[in-house]
């Protein structure tokens, strides 16, 4: 039986919840650019937070992670072919994100595709320019639905011609020697029998931007406990119940 008093009980257990994250120093995610990341721009500096605070093992801002499901196979299967050596057995590149979740991104924005009055719709490609290098390819054509994005668009998906910050190269001052995602039929990502995003979507967000790819062919990932509650979700969880509860309010 339906009873809005639940959402109260709801969002008070959140609230709880949340007061006892913050008393133990658990709190939102941020990227500190160092060492080989020193010199990061402030557009991939907000990719990393955006990609680390799922990643980053026992990063601030985790709860909850899951020490018997280690993140490392998954890896494998996530990541593209984004260089020789991973042109092998060992990296089967078979993890693909649905087209329904990747048309729930919103654009640049902050708005759903279907409600932005500036998205193209009668453009079926485009090429790469330097305002977007460190997010899509130089010069490379792909897509016109992959330009224009928000941030955990970029942080989160790999896509044809989109820009995958790490892997063992670093310096984003010089975009041409960031790896990025070949997609298109016959290229080293399209698809090839059992191999290959079906949809030709990989998912970033699962692989971490140290793994790196080994001159024998092997890969070597930085591997994390699997992230099940984090701080958040509980924030996310406490504004749908207050929201249910009475409506936009201030808190």
């Amino acid at each position: 039986v339906y009873d809005a008093q639940k959402w109260k009980l709801a969002a008070d257990a959140c609230k709880e919840a949340i007061d006892q994250c913050h008393d133990a120093g658990i709190k939102l995610y941020e990227f500190i650019p160092g060492g080989v990341t020193t010199n990061i721009s402030e557009q991939l500096k907000l990719q990393l937070k955006l990609r680390n605070a799922f990643n980053e093992r026992w990063n601030s801002e985790i709860i909850w992670a899951n020490t018997q499901s280690i993140a490392s196979n998954i890896q494998l299967w996530a990541t593209p072919h984004l260089t020789t050596y991973l042109d092998n057995p060992n990296v089967t590149y078979e993890l693909a994100v649905p087209l329904k979740i990747v048309d729930m991104f919103y654009t640049k924005n902050g708005v759903p595709i279907n409600e932005d009055k500036t998205w193209q719709t009668n453009i079926t490609t485009r090429v790469g320019g330097i305002e977007d290098q460190r997010l899509i390819r130089l010069n490379y054509e792909t897509a016109e639905s992959n330009f224009d994005r928000e941030p955990r668009f970029y942080a989160s998906l790999g896509f044809d011609g989109g820009v995958w910050y790490g892997h063992g190269y670093y310096n984003d001052e010089v975009p041409s020697g960031i790896y990025f995602v070949e997609g298109k039929l016959g290229q080293k990502n399209g698809k090839k029998g059992s191999f290959g995003s079906i949809t030709g979507y990989f998912v970033k967000k699962f692989v971490h931007y140290q793994s790196t790819q080994a001159n024998n062919g092997g890969y070597s990932t930085v591997n994390y406990p699997w992230p099940l509650i984090r701080l958040p979700h509980l924030y996310l969880m406490y504004a749908e119940a207050l929201n249910e509860n009475a409506g936009p309010t201030e808190e």
